[in-house]
């Protein structure tokens, strides 16, 4: 028990080693494990701290029914947690944050990610400490190459944390991370990163059945963040967005409005791929025969000129939707037969099934 502290007492020893043999009979792969060796070795070395948040892990991995076996990761952890140790006994929060830090932004597996989150949390409070103490300036070195350096932790920590949240699909999360990443930003380029990470945070809300009655007003919100975002395009998108929402309420006239908005930054920024959904989304929201037309025509013509396959086959699908509708079948016969066929030199099979329609009602108009 060489190492441990002399002022410790014995009750505190009883509960520590009490710890280790409480994983030793979570199963028989634990003894003479690695994990079981790093464990001892924090206790040896007095790392009382760090053994105990290891221990934590080790049983929410359990919890979890992850497999926290690799060397790599059990030796990372060993460091970098009685790193952190070190530094706080001495109050070197920067230190703290340091290594909580190189924790979070390991590479874990997919069902490790709960780890990026926690040692996220942790160097959060870590960097939440060390701006109170003043001490930025004892960070000299980032390791990242965006605008977000080591000056910045509690902002770098806050715009990670809600990335992967997104990433993860928790989405109240990210919108309560992205909305402190937004507060916390400073101007320019770093600012815009926060704007661009709360609009898709917004728009990924709206899709949610529980968020349907509140979609148009997270729309709006997402629409007028980007407005002062600075970047062109994520406002483009998040017009077209808020026109869509519209358009499934039967407004179109307040469809058009954004739809019409997003056409032309899409067209000014040359974003093809973007400005030919728009042109769709157009023709359905557009009253007028002639005007309608015209959208699809142009949907049709950006995506053969760009090469655009997979969309160039959908515009041919909804042209020949559109002149059925109107009752011209020969122009609706010919538009659904360029979709097949172009379907069936794409390959795909949901695509080639989806075309093989008629004005009819039928199949026979379409020739395979």
């Amino acid at each position: 028990m060489a190492g441990l502290q002399p002022h410790l007492a014995p009750v505190r020893l009883i509960g520590l080693w009490g710890r280790v043999v409480r994983l030793q009979t979570c199963g028989a792969e634990f003894r003479n494990s690695l994990k079981q060796k790093v464990c001892v070795e924090l206790l040896r070395r007095g790392y009382h701290r760090s053994f105990s948040e290891l221990y934590s892990l080790l049983i929410g991995c359990e919890e979890r029914r992850c497999v926290l076996e690799e060397q790599d990761s059990l030796d990372a952890l060993q460091l970098h947690l009685s790193r952190a140790e070190d530094a706080h006994r001495t109050g070197d929060w920067a230190g703290v944050y340091a290594s909580q830090l190189s924790l979070a932004e390991r590479s874990w597996a997919p069902e490790e990610a709960w780890l990026s989150l926690y040692f996220y949390q942790r160097s959060l409070d870590a960097a939440s400490r060390l701006t109170s103490s003043h001490q930025p300036d004892t960070l000299t070195s980032s390791p990242y190459p965006d605008t977000l350096t080591s000056s910045h932790p509690e902002t770098l920590v806050t715009s990670r944390l809600a990335r992967l949240y997104l990433q993860l699909g928790e989405l109240e999360e990210a919108r309560r991370y992205s909305e402190r990443f937004l507060q916390l930003a400073e101007r320019g380029p770093v600012r815009e990163q926060a704007s661009r990470l709360l609009v898709q945070v917004y728009i990924c809300l709206a899709e949610l059945p529980v968020h349907q009655p509140g979609a148009l007003q997270l729309l709006h919100t997402a629409y007028h963040t980007a407005a002062n975002c600075g970047d062109s395009s994520v406002k483009g998108e998040a017009a077209y967005r808020l026109g869509l929402a519209y358009q499934r309420t039967g407004d179109h006239p307040s469809a058009m409005k954004f739809l019409t908005v997003s056409m032309e930054i899409f067209s000014l920024l040359q974003e093809t791929d973007a400005l030919g959904k728009t042109y769709k989304a157009l023709s359905q929201s557009e009253q007028r025969t002639t005007e309608k037309v015209e959208y699809l025509e142009k949907y049709v013509g950006i995506s053969r000129i760009k090469g655009h396959h997979g969309n160039l086959q959908d515009a041919y699908m909804s042209l020949g939707a559109f002149y059925c509708s109107q009752g011209q079948y020969s122009s609706s016969t010919e538009s659904y037969q360029q979709g097949f066929n172009l379907a069936c030199s794409l390959g795909d099979v949901e695509r080639i099934q989806r075309s093989q329609v008629s004005p009819s009602g039928t199949h026979d108009d379409v020739t395979p």
